[in-house]
């Protein structure tokens, strides 16, 4: 639908709504505090700029950077007080000029991959960007020279997705997986994980106290007595689409809603969709009734797998979950399972699109009573499973070329 930017006062939960001012934008994936007291957002699908400033009372469009991007992924500013952002499907650079408003495309940070997902700028005038999701690296831009070249040692330019962060001692820190690398001018220092800085904070108000959000709820934690105050507001949030439908046991009809997942259910009596609950930031992509249970397989939820009893409450937190959540071995929340289905052998199976940056997505058997799974990738080499159906008694499927997202 499109995006608002909402302000909440944490001491009486009272908001104030700024509406999108650019039609064509609907989604913002990262904003960044300015020095001059703004806040930036960089949105999708035509990544544009654009500044909120509280104390104008105003959120205005700063201007698309490159017209041949899609996404702005991330935001920071560099040592020049100028705003940069990293894109998708170009792997882009881009700066803003808050102060003269000019907008600049800096160039492909690598020669084929398409994310550029997460941005830092240093003190001494470098501006670092993570990439992936092909081959892994991190570019250095040097903002005096306009020179720029990728820094990550050879054996780490493996399939995934770099990141990079400023720390809160004010250095800037690469990740990839579980190793840790320290950013300075031309080079990318491995370190062991104790050695890097956290992260510098972005959820803290000035008092020090730091605030967290939960549905309608924000949640402010006092650091010093971990004592937690719970303020509720009442913005009911913009439409979302809903992404799949399914029959359940029940016989009612269950749905997700994507970006983020909420598990739907068609109340047909009174002719309205109910919000069961929250379950990830994504959506799913498959459901199948089985026995007593309606079964979710889900792209970013909180567990690729899910189990939910319709004859109960919807519950997350609690000791016994529903649904219950299921994850395993070797699994990858970046699937986007298409395909899913009960077997002849009674087992449920999972086709899969492979996660970022891979080849090759797996064929999944979920003995569901058992609460197992097992895995078979690559059944064709570099191919996905994408569509399933049972012929007497053997389980018949299709692929697909394409793999996850960035993969070539």
């Amino acid at each position: 639908n499109t995006i608002d930017v909402v302000a909440v006062d944490p001491e009486t939960g009272a908001y104030k709504v700024f509406p999108n001012p650019s039609s064509a934008e609907c989604g913002a994936r990262c904003m960044a505090a300015g020095p001059d007291g703004c806040i930036y957002l960089g949105t999708l699908p035509n990544a544009h700029f654009l500044r909120l400033d509280p104390k104008a009372d105003s959120l205005v469009d700063l201007g698309r950077p490159s017209q041949s991007e899609e996404y702005i992924w991330d935001l920071a500013f560099g040592a020049d007080k100028k705003l940069y952002g990293v894109t998708f499907p170009q792997a882009r650079l881009v700066r803003c000029d808050p102060a003269s408003g000019r907008l600049e495309d800096l160039g492909r940070m690598d020669p084929t991959e398409m994310y550029a997902h997460f941005v830092a700028g240093s003190e001494d005038g470098f501006v670092y960007a993570g990439i992936g999701t092909s081959r892994a690296n991190i570019a250095a831009y040097e903002i005096a020279t306009g020179e720029h070249r990728e820094i990550l040692p050879a054996a780490f330019q493996t399939a995934g997705q770099a990141g990079v962060y400023c720390g809160h001692d004010g250095q800037v820190y690469g990740t990839l997986g579980d190793a840790f690398f320290r950013l300075k001018g031309w080079t990318a220092v491995q370190i062991k994980p104790g050695e890097a800085a956290s992260r510098e904070a972005n959820d803290e108000l000035s008092d020090g106290r730091t605030i967290s959000v939960s549905g309608h709820k924000l949640i402010i934690t006092n650091p010093e007595t971990h004592k937690t105050t719970e303020r509720n507001y009442d913005y009911a949030g913009n439409l979302l689409n809903v992404f799949r439908v399914g029959i359940g046991p029940d016989g009612k009809l269950y749905g997700s809603s994507v970006l983020p997942l909420n598990l739907l259910r068609l109340d047909e009596e009174n002719g309205r969709v109910l919000e069961l609950g929250e379950l990830g930031g994504g959506e799913i992509y498959s459901f199948v009734s089985h026995r007593n249970r309606l079964l979710a397989a889900a792209y970013s939820g909180f567990a690729p797998l899910m189990s939910f009893d319709p004859a109960k409450a919807f519950e997350q937190g609690a000791a016994e979950k529903n649904p219950k959540l299921v994850r395993f071995d070797k699994s990858d929340g970046g699937w986007r399972p298409e395909a899913m289905i009960e077997g002849p052998d009674g087992k449920v199976y999972v086709g899969a699109v492979s996660g970022y940056g891979k080849l090759g997505g797996p064929l999944a058997a979920w003995d569901v009573a058992a609460n197992k799974v097992e895995q078979y990738p690559n059944l064709v080499e570099d191919q996905s499973v994408v569509t399933l159906a049972v012929w007497k008694k053997l389980l018949v499927g299709g692929t697909t070329v394409g793999g996850g997202g960035g993969s070539h």
